[in-house]
């Protein structure tokens, strides 16, 4: 080590500049190594941070760009599926009427004698609620609208035919009836349009029925109609004008068994009808 550091000075004396040249550049060199360096371990430490870079990696991009896509996907899916329950939620359904229920019933001609009218005909045992009141009545008899006279086979016992409501369906199967037999039947509520077809209808017996009310405002006018029995029923109160304008050929009625006041009964009298057994209050 001594002979190495002899040697140098006995250089440095024999040429001191060269050397000193050598010496600044090797210094400088040096000083070059150091700062390159310390730029390359900048850069290393920036690339290894990465909470420090704003730069993304490939994978990390597709693998966003993919997940974007099916959460977009997933999104426009569900949209139409809510879209589609909406409409299928929001579309009124069609209203279905219930059916009209008709019940049909045979009916048939009295077995009295030969000489026997071929007009009459009566009907056993209907049974008619008021969830279902319309019937079919199918008469034993070659042509239904030759009948005048028909009996509904109402009593007083429970075997006897029931109607909660008498509908149109008589008087449109029998449009020719001269007489209606329809007491005994239980009869709570009479149509508006019940007699309609009825128009040459001449006695109505509606007697010991549970009928409460004889609104006529709606009937049309029954033209030859002379005898109206209702007697046995639930009435408090008739108009005498409105049943002289419905009836305007009634020559006889019975009342009995209600509770007509004597106000009606008064203006009753006064149409020349002849009244039978009235109960009055």
């Amino acid at each position: 080590m001594g002979d190495c550091w002899r040697q140098s000075y006995e250089i440095f004396n024999r040429r001191p500049r060269m050397t000193l040249g050598i010496v600044i550049g090797l210094v400088v060199l040096v000083i070059i190594c150091i700062c390159s360096a310390s730029s390359k371990g900048d850069e290393v430490k920036v690339k290894i941070v990465p909470s420090h870079s704003t730069t993304k990696a490939p994978h990390m991009e597709s693998h966003n760009k993919t997940t974007s896509t099916t959460v977009a996907t997933t999104m426009k899916t569900n949209a139409v599926s809510t879209s589609t329950q909406k409409i299928t939620t929001t579309t009124p359904k069609p209203i279905e009427l219930p059916k009209k229920i008709v019940t049909n019933y045979h009916c048939v001609v009295p077995k009295c004698n030969e000489k026997a009218p071929n007009d009459h005909i009566i009907c056993y045992n209907l049974r008619l609620n008021e969830s279902h009141p319309n019937v079919n009545l199918i008469p034993d008899h070659p042509n239904p609208r030759q009948l005048k006279y028909l009996v509904l086979g109402g009593s007083r016992d429970t075997f006897g035919s029931r109607m909660h409501t008498l509908t149109a369906d008589i008087c449109n199967s029998f449009p020719n009836l001269l007489t209606l037999e329809a007491q005994y039947l239980g009869l709570e509520k009479i149509d508006d349009n019940a007699f309609d077809n009825c128009t040459s209808l001449e006695h109505l017996n509606l007697s010991y029925n549970k009928l409460k009310f004889f609104n006529t405002n709606k009937w049309k006018t029954q033209q030859n109609l002379t005898e109206l029995k209702i007697a046995g029923n639930k009435f408090e109160s008739i108009d005498p004008k409105m049943l002289k304008k419905t009836f305007p050929m009634l020559k006889n009625i019975e009342l009995s068994n209600n509770e007509i006041t004597k106000s009606d009964l008064k203006l009753l009298s006064s149409f020349n009808l002849t009244i039978s057994d009235l109960n009055v209050k």
